[in-house]
């Protein structure tokens, strides 16, 4: 622990929400945190939240919960584009940020955002989950181990299953939109597995069934990096609200192909050009509470988060060039400018 540094850290979360309540539901089970209120635009809802996890109090607005001098943390659970706002309130009140991804609606705001809290001399982490998620680490940690030799192509499919409804703001292009909500988890992931960044982008998709949204509904997203290696995305917000979540990713290396799927009897299968098929165990863990974990460490012994803002920038970047892609039927090359 730092000097002069208490002994929880003080943390409010922003938002009322499915992904403010995941946060919450972790952070009272996290002892270096001390969960001093939650921020509602609506007092009532605020009050019964507070009154759900134990919290000291709620605020109607942000600007009471920064100038709490036993605050340490903010952490921001809101629509994405009231993200920037957000997080130059806190940095500038000289609040540490753990923000929900995405980070920002245009590269403009994830600048400033980086720009105002490097000023202020706070930490800014964009909460990346995958990066935290077992089966996700269990794949990085058997490419790591060169189980399939040098990983030169991948595919992910990503399906939100019936806990995370359609919010509002999903259905508004404006506030951010559904499929920039899910397409950040497996864009950001795949640079972080090929350790590599995206050089060019095209994509396809539409508003198939949605017809009430003015943003896509489905979306199809092919990716070169720098380094040669492709990448193929598929994310949809079609699907019976019955639908249980599902996920995958496969991995092509240069020695093997390694098999990730949710919905599998054998989530996680490693298959070697010797011939050899092994099964990795993916290990019980919740990768929401180890990422909130993180950050509070981080804080507390004065070290960078593994994922610095930057990073986040440059996933949203990508994200950004395939729904320009799906908008003007164009191949996008980064650079955005």
């Amino acid at each position: 622990m730092m000097v002069g540094m208490p002994n929880k850290l003080g943390i409010v979360v922003v938002g009322t929400g499915y992904m403010a309540q995941q946060h919450m539901d972790r952070i009272i089970r996290i002892p270096e945190f001390k969960l001093v209120g939650v921020v509602s635009r609506d007092r009532e809802r605020g009050r019964v939240i507070e009154r759900k996890y134990n919290a000291e109090t709620s605020f109607c607005d942000l600007s009471e919960a920064v100038t709490r001098e036993d605050v340490e943390v903010i952490d921001i659970n809101l629509p994405t584009f009231m993200h920037k706002d957000a997080t130059v309130k806190a940095a500038q009140a000289g609040k540490h940020v753990l923000c929900e991804k995405p980070m920002a609606m245009t590269l403009e705001e994830a600048d400033e955002m980086i720009d105002v809290a490097r000023k202020a001399g706070v930490k800014l982490m964009v909460a990346q989950s995958l990066r935290f998620s077992p089966a996700y680490v269990a794949v990085k940690e058997s490419i790591d181990r060169n189980l399939i030799g040098n990983p030169v192509a991948a595919r992910t499919l990503r399906i939100p299953g019936d806990g995370y409804p359609w919010a509002s703001w999903h259905l508004k292009a404006e506030e951010g939109g559904g499929i920039l909500d899910i397409l950040i988890h497996d864009i950001d992931y795949l640079r972080y597995l090929f350790e590599s960044e995206v050089e060019s982008v095209v994509a396809d998709g539409g508003t198939l069934v949605w017809k009430n949204a003015n943003v896509f509904d489905h979306a199809f997203v092919l990716m070169r990096f720098r380094d040669g290696k492709i990448a193929q995305v598929t994310e949809s917000w079609i699907r019976p609200i019955n639908l249980p979540i599902i996920w995958s990713l496969e991995v092509h290396g240069t020695h093997g192909y390694i098999s990730m799927n949710n919905m599998a009897d054998q989530r996680l299968v490693v298959y070697t050009n010797q011939g050899t098929t092994f099964h990795v165990r993916v290990p019980e863990a919740d990768g929401c509470h180890d990422e909130i974990k993180h950050f509070a460490k981080c804080v507390i012994e004065n070290k960078n988060p593994v994922i610095p803002p930057e990073d986040s920038r440059a996933s949203l970047e990508a994200c950004l060039a395939a729904l320009e892609s799906i908008q003007t039927k164009k191949h996008v090359l980064l650079p955005l400018r």
